[in-house]
């Protein structure tokens, strides 16, 4: 016997809807702080007990509710921030699907109070598992209070599902301080268990709310970022290369002045860093986004932190671009060489173009390199080669600061960049071999070979088919891979294809090439071929890291050595 269909009550509908909006006591506290800044609060004070299960109270000084509009805002998609459905596409509010308060309401157990500019006297008004149980006038000032206790008390199961104390007590900070990064006008106070935990001022300072949130040795070290192209703005705070963290949780998106999480917006940032980074280390930034409204749709889940974005491309491809722009800028040598007379080096450096010792991939364009220098401000220009340690770090001086070098890190960011700079003007042209190179293969590679063929070709990797598990590779793009390219090499590329797009393959195509190509640690180069080298890192777009965000060489100068031997504090 089939069951009979029944229409679901008001209150049940409310607490199954509140299994969507109000999923932990952080979400209680993310939807009644985003109303009070719709109220247009200019102070904002929230306050929990027990992790937010026991009370959550939320205070502002926004424009409060009148007695007319007080219950229906405990209604079920009671709103007042739009009316139509064309609303959405010109919204400006961080709310408005009116769920959260009718949601909240059934859940627990509620008295808000509320006195907007108009009167006299507020309004407190009690609600409890979604019931109305008292509505009273009161004497209050502007604005509104509201207190939520006992959450999900008539729904035990839920409470089950919650994790630790500290956890949720955690995630209850997090999202304030995000809330407070969003609206750095705003003035928050955010008081755990009786002790105040965060407070900002309010005076639109990022920097110092940064300093906050990330720690302050982070924060003062931030870069500030600033671009308006094509209608839309980024700006924000980015940490420098020399900041990262071991997951994405300090990369923080604000698209409208709305926190927001998205894969695609961190790839963007991350994309910026690449090369710069340690492997398996992320940056850390603050970025916001003002992008025309009908562009972005926030309509797409009840906890409006996921968004879709028109024309996505562009605005990831802007902010890869903005970000790489403000890192090479911020991070130009600050070393700079002595201004010296052409003629005074030109028998010295026509010495030690004679006395270089060819190494494929380092020299080429050695000479060019070492003449253009005079004309350069290249900020190793002057330095003077000690000697080296194991044929791998490099020691030298310039201008009382001594260096340390790692000589295979270094010539990898050199061939990078050249790398770069050619697949810029060419592209991955290919260019056939004089001896083809033979590649065998287990079954699961020579197949994902004749998947991605056509890929192949597209990046210069020309092949022909040799028996049943081989390939003939014919064509390679030289100019950036070179001859050194072996069946790893090969082989990685195939593995790249799985999880990669086009853009990553082609970076992790020329940080392979480069890698391949650069002198290895332990093999022995002359003083003239390590100066030479070390000139041309000065030259390169960003010479501290190499592809793989490895340092390339250290610096001490003489208050950082007397530290060192406890000369000085």
């Amino acid at each position: 016997m089939s069951k009979k269909i029944i229409i679901l009550d008001e209150n049940t509908i409310n607490q199954i809807a509140a299994g969507e909006v109000i999923e932990q006591p952080s979400s209680v506290v993310k939807e009644l702080v985003e109303n009070s800044i719709d109220a247009g609060a200019s102070h904002i004070t929230v306050s929990i007990l027990e992790s937010g299960l026991k009370e959550i109270k939320v205070i502002d000084d926004g424009h409060g509710i009148d007695e007319e509009n007080i219950e229906k805002a405990f209604s079920r998609y009671g709103t007042s921030k739009l009316s139509t459905i064309d609303d959405l596409y010109t919204l400006n509010t961080m709310g408005f699907r009116g769920e959260a308060l009718a949601s909240i309401g059934s859940v627990s157990k509620v008295q808000i109070s509320s006195r907007t500019k108009d009167f006299e006297y507020g309004i407190t008004l009690g609600i409890e598992g979604g019931n109305f149980t008292s509505k009273k006038a009161d004497t209050l000032n502007i604005g509104t209070s509201i207190r939520v206790n006992d959450l999900f008390y008539n729904t035990p199961v839920r409470q089950k599902f919650l994790r630790s104390s500290l956890r949720e007590t955690r995630d209850i900070i997090d999202i304030v301080e995000k809330l407070a990064l969003s609206k750095p006008g705003i003035a928050f106070n955010l008081i755990v268990e009786g002790k105040q935990t965060f407070k900002s001022r309010g005076n639109g300072d990022i920097k110092e709310l940064a300093a906050q949130v990330f720690s302050y040795d982070i924060g003062k070290e931030m870069l500030y970022l600033d671009s308006l192209k094509n209608g839309v703005r980024i700006w924000g705070l980015i940490g420098n290369y020399n900041i990262y963290r071991g997951n994405r949780d300090n990369i923080i998106f604000f698209i409208n002045s709305r926190y927001v999480v998205s894969n695609t917006l961190a790839k963007a940032l991350e994309s910026a860093y690449r090369s710069r980074l340690p492997i398996n280390k992320y940056p850390v930034g603050i970025i916001y986004l003002e992008i025309p409204q009908y562009l972005v749709e926030v309509n797409i889940h009840p906890r409006k932190m996921s968004v879709k974005i028109d024309q996505e491309e562009i605005i990831t491809s802007l902010i890869t671009n903005e970000v790489e722009i403000l890192l090479v800028e911020a991070n130009k040598l600050l070393v700079k060489s002595k201004t010296v007379e052409v003629e005074s080096y030109k028998k010295d450096i026509e010495r030690e173009v004679r006395n270089v010792v060819e190494y494929p991939g380092l020299a080429n364009e050695q000479q060019l390199s070492l003449y253009e220098s005079k004309y350069k401000d290249n900020p190793f220009f002057n330095i003077e080669v000690l000697g080296t340690i194991k044929d791998t770090y490099i020691i030298a001086s310039m201008n009382n600061t001594l260096y340390i070098i790692d000589q295979h890190a270094a010539h990898e960011r050199v061939n990078y960049e050249e790398a770069l700079k050619e697949f810029e003007t060419t592209g991955f042209k290919s260019q056939f071999l004089l001896e083809p190179y033979l590649v065998s293969l287990n079954n699961t590679d020579y197949m994902r070979v004749i998947e991605n063929i056509d890929k192949l070709m597209n990046y210069g990797i020309i092949l022909e088919s040799f028996g049943e598990d081989a390939f003939l590779i014919r064509g390679l793009p030289l100019k950036i891979i070179g001859e050194e390219a072996t069946r790893e090499f090969f082989l990685d590329l195939i593995d790249s294809f799985d999880n990669n797009d086009s853009e990553e393959i082609k970076n992790l195509m020329i940080e392979k090439a480069a890698c391949s190509r650069s002198v290895k640690a332990g093999s022995f180069i002359n003083k003239n071929e390590l100066k030479a080298l070390i000139q041309r890192l000065g030259e390169s777009q960003f010479p501290f890291t190499c592809p793989h965000g490895r340092p390339t060489f250290l610096q001490y100068n003489v208050m950082d050595l007397e530290k060192l031997f406890l000369r000085s504090k």
